[in-house]
């Protein structure tokens, strides 16, 4: 075992290179002895590329570190590098410099490699290498390349030379017709890379490649991904040389992205379905949907100004904007994440997009979040590191030659060059894991010279744009790099997160007061440690420090639970702050403190029922006092407010909960059906039914709660509507857990008894969508019950009580027209008394008057053409999808339904599936939710397609 005292210096060649002591102890496994017959472990394969030397080696790694690994054990020697004829396949290296590792044989060798590079090195690595029982030094000859500065890679000659040596080798790389690539985000990397020297000898190479890849097919599967470097490429190409040969492919891509955004601004795996507003499967995936945000903001700056575009970069941004002060970019649309600096790159990424809209704040907070972010955190990464190395300096180089410099002599440095193999093509190595991750083999050359290349600012990726943000002093971002050393936590054998019990009470506070979450959250757990109950200095801090004093002085309190109680009135008027953020945490610090703070319950819940407003155009506060309400606070306290509270105070805030964009907050209030009293139950009925028809906006991998734990309330009182809600979920569910799901929404349908008669219709759209989708999650299982249950249902007679929420409202249409048409002769489907365009039936849908002209909001509808995913279906084949949307009455009659017909020339109207000669078109409802105002279709045409559609909303009797 190898016990890890200090972080060691690696950048010792660099003089006054930032070094930071590490204060943590850890312990970890040295890994197999290969000069005492060790052999490396069958379930380990991950081994790294030697940097520049031109070999391959394995040593121990665990947790995103190789502390511990004393020892390289060579895999193979590339022929005509420097190792050759000096390493072979089974030499055990031991140590550089004549040093033996101790503690870490990767940063070490990294270490080794940078000083022999030196000019002072003079090319000269010298190595302890055993082979064979025998034990000498050799020495490996590389070029001489210089010093990393203390800006690098500004104002670094080694830098300089790094990126024309490698641009150089990649230009001769991708310049034969012949050339392939290796995958389409690195080579787009590499061609925004060789963009970004402006060498114009270049540019037939880039063309070319440009061409390449615009034309490249990319996979339905993983679409936002690909789209979003080959946006960014495609738009640099532009701007950078003025030739828009490929402008029509960039803005097909550009309108393709806007329309596939939801409407809350985020991107998934894949666009939204046609017609929907909403993404599916995991939903938001902020790894992949900044980038396309980048790419558009670009587009408009290559001269796409078409308002989707435009809005589709406004709506991304406000909801990444949620984010800025409070903690990084988490996966997709989930609360900031507190714990860590930069994830998979997000921080930087976010940094480049807001520094192109100009947004200094926001700009400056990521590149300080990413600057922070080093050694194992920048090493970790969802299925991989490839985003978090890719967009660390294009990200931190927002606030100056200061920061990446600090960034660079911590770890950047050596790390690139470890990275940077003998014949200059950069290959990725993944983290620090016994096991390779899903990235492995990328060409990422062009991701590295793109850092390299910041000081040219000849593309905006590299800065051609100066920063919005402020540039970091030198000691503002060595105390940047301090406080990311705070957050580099190892979760192996014996691992311990860093800490602050050598620090003074000052200092300590001073910690709890930091601008990063993350250190606070570090620092707040080192004050319990030492405090068992909190000091009345925190309420000093509270009320008279400054915002992020505040802000970590709420956090404290809020550690401490009940224990804080004395901190009551001060959380208290912290409620009544301007900052959306202290207000929230001190919420949270209230909830903690439990039934001592029941009376300032009230006041969160008017935080939460206010819901958006133009400085919250998200409705983040009411989304975050929800999790606080509904999760955090004791619910026997929620129980007795409710009770106590005026009834329309309870019914907002549970409606702001319930219809909340976010699926995870909409999710949380079924918890509390039990808690409301029946005043305010008979209030927010229908709310629950029409949560349980209609997904959130947002947070589809969360949104199944409110759905079923909807329906399951409404089908224990024998609602109506709760029987149409299970045909309608069945026939729209995510299919992720659909085999479980459909098991309980049958379940709940046989309580219905023969009533259930009346969704058959519904229930057998729902098994043909099912038939039709790819096989997999359990989607033709799910089909083949929901078959099964229709003839069950056929076969049943008994009518159980049955109840309908909207009962008293919804008549026959020959009862509701009477109320409104006095003249017997105008009261018909077709007829319109009021000479407003709108027939009778219609006015019934819409629910307003038939017999005074008022305005109803019309019907809209949009084209898009989509390959792809298609109405749970995927299809190779273009088709035009049309989203259909109108107001729907929740009384709209019941002997009535929906009718959709279309038409070429607005004369002759056709219904669905008819011909006009020309044209079939096949419109296919996919979407319909009664009472909450929406209906969506998909249509597919047979024969010519037209140049003009038009389509119809009416009504028939059933």
């Amino acid at each position: 075992m190898v016990k890890k005292r200090h972080k060691i210096s690696i950048n010792s060649f660099v003089v006054g290179a930032v070094v930071i002591g590490m204060g943590w102890m850890e312990s970890f496994g040295a890994g197999p002895d290969f000069t005492n017959g060790g052999v490396i472990p069958s379930d380990a394969p991950n081994d790294f590329t030697l940097g520049p030397i031109g070999a391959d080696g394995w040593m121990h790694a665990q947790s995103q570190t190789t502390y511990g690994a004393v020892q390289i054990y060579v895999k193979e020697v590339n022929p005509g590098s420097p190792s050759d004829g000096v390493l072979q396949e089974g030499d055990v290296i031991l140590g550089a410099r004549g040093q033996m590792f101790r503690e870490n044989a990767r940063e070490e060798l990294a270490a080794a490699i940078g000083i022999a590079e030196s000019n002072a090195g003079g090319g000269n690595l010298s190595l302890i290498r055993w082979r064979n029982g025998s034990q000498s030094n050799v020495v490996v000859r590389l070029p001489v390349l210089g010093s990393y500065s203390l800006t690098a890679p500004y104002d670094c000659p080694k830098s300089s030379e790094i990126l024309r040596r490698g641009a150089a080798v990649l230009h001769s790389r991708v310049s034969p017709e012949s050339y392939r690539g290796s995958g389409l985000i690195p080579d787009c990397l590499n061609v925004l890379a060789l963009l970004a020297t402006g060498e114009v000898n270049y540019r037939p190479a880039i063309k070319k490649e440009v061409g390449r890849l615009a034309a490249q097919f990319v996979s339905f599967s993983r679409e936002t991904w690909f789209e979003g470097y080959r946006l960014m490429m495609l738009a640099e190409y532009q701007l950078a040389t003025g030739d828009n040969t490929f402008r029509s492919e960039m803005e097909r891509i550009a309108l393709r992205a806007a329309e596939g955004q939801s409407d809350v601004g985020s991107w998934g795996h894949r666009y939204t379905p046609p017609g929907s507003p909403r993404l599916t499967g995991y939903g938001a995936l902020n790894a992949a949907a900044i980038p396309l945000g980048i790419g558009l903001e670009l587009s408009r700056r290559a001269g796409l100004s078409d308002p989707r575009i435009v809005e589709a970069v406004r709506r991304h941004a406000e909801f990444l904007r949620d984010m800025v002060g409070k903690g990084s970019i988490p996966y997709g649309d989930h609360p900031p994440n507190q714990g860590r600096f930069d994830d998979n790159g997000k921080c930087g990424m976010a940094a480049v997009l807001f520094d192109l809209l100009n947004d200094a704040e926001a700009t400056r907070f990521m590149a300080r979040t990413g600057t922070g972010s080093y050694g194992p955190v920048r090493e970790l990464g969802h299925t991989g590191n490839f985003t978090n190395m890719t967009w660390a300096i294009p990200g931190i180089a927002r606030l100056g030659p200061e920061a990446t410099g600090a960034w660079m002599g911590i770890y950047g440095g050596w790390n690139f060059d470890f990275t940077r193999r003998w014949d200059w093509k950069f290959l990725h190595q993944g983290p620090s894991n016994p096991k390779k991750d899903k990235f492995d083999g990328w060409d990422v050359t062009g991701a590295f010279l793109l850092a390299y290349a910041m000081p040219l600012k000849k593309i905006y990726l590299t800065g051609k744009k100066p920063s919005a943000a402020p540039q970091a002093t030198r000691a503002e971002a060595a105390q940047l790099i301090a406080d990311g050393e705070h957050v580099l936590i190892f979760k192996g054998p014996g691992g311990t997160e860093a800490n602050f019990d050598g620090l003074t009470d000052d200092e300590l506070y001073a910690k709890v007061g930091n601008w990063s979450s993350a250190v606070r959250n570090r620092a707040i757990r080192g004050l319990r440690r030492r405090f068992g109950s909190p000091q009345q200095r925190l309420v000093t801090m509270l009320e008279t420090g400054d915002l992020y004093e505040k802000h970590g002085a709420c956090q404290a309190l809020s550690s401490y639970g009940s224990r804080s109680a004395f901190a009551v009135e001060p959380l208290r008027r912290a409620l009544d702050s301007s900052d959306l953020w202290l207000r929230v945490l001190a919420s949270e610090a209230l909830a903690r403190i439990g039934r001592s703070a029941k009376a300032t319950v009230p006041k969160i819940l008017q935080l939460m029922a206010k819901g958006k407003s133009p400085s919250d155009p998200r409705a983040f506060e009411s989304r975050m006092l929800a999790d606080v309400l509904f999760k955090k606070m004791d619910s026997n306290v929620v129980r007795e407010v409710m009770a106590e509270v005026d009834v329309s105070l309870a019914v907002a805030a549970f409606r702001e909960g319930i219809h909340h964009l976010d699926g995870a907050t909409a999710s949380l209030m079924p918890r509390y059906y039990g808690l409301l009293s029946q005043e305010v139950l008979e209030e927010v009925m229908p709310d629950i039914y029409d949560a349980t028809v209609e997904y959130a906006d947002s947070g589809v991998m969360f949104a199944d709660a409110v759905r079923v734990n909807g329906l399951q309330f409404l089908t224990d009182r024998g609602i109506r509507e709760g029987m149409i809600g299970i045909a309608i979920y069945l026939k729209d569910q995510n299919v992720r857990g659909i085999g479980s799901r459909t098991q309980t929404l049958i379940g709940m349908l046989e309580s219905y008894g023969a009533h259930a008669k009346e969704v058959i219709p519904q229930l057998e759209e729902a098994a043909r969508n099912l038939e039709s989708m790819n096989p997999g999650f359990g989607v033709g299982p799910s089909a083949e019950l929901i078959r099964a249950e229709i003839e069950v249902i056929r076969a049943r007679t008994n009518l159980p009580p049955l109840t309908s929420l909207f009962a008293s409202d919804s008549v026959s249409f020959d009862e509701w027209v009477k109320k409104f048409v006095s003249n017997p002769s105008l009261r018909k489907l077709a007829d319109d008394p009021d000479g407003d365009g709108v027939s009778n039936g219609v006015e019934n849908l819409l629910g307003t008057d038939p017999g005074r002209a008022d305005s109803h909001g019309g019907v809209r509808y949009q084209h898009r053409t989509v390959v792809g995913e298609l109405a749970g279906r995927n299809t190779t084949e273009a088709v035009e999808v049309v989203s259909l949307e109108h107001f729907q009455n929740e009384a709209f009659s019941n002997d009535l339904e929906l009718r959709y017909m279309w038409t070429t020339d607005m004369k002759n109207y056709f219904e669905s599936g008819q011909s006009n000669g020309r044209t079939r078109a096949h419109i296919i409802p996919f979407r319909h939710a009664p009472g909450v105002g929406k209906t969506q279709a998909v249509v597919r045409y047979e024969g010519e397609e037209p140049s003009r559609i038009w389509f119809r909303v009416g009504v028939r009797r059933k």
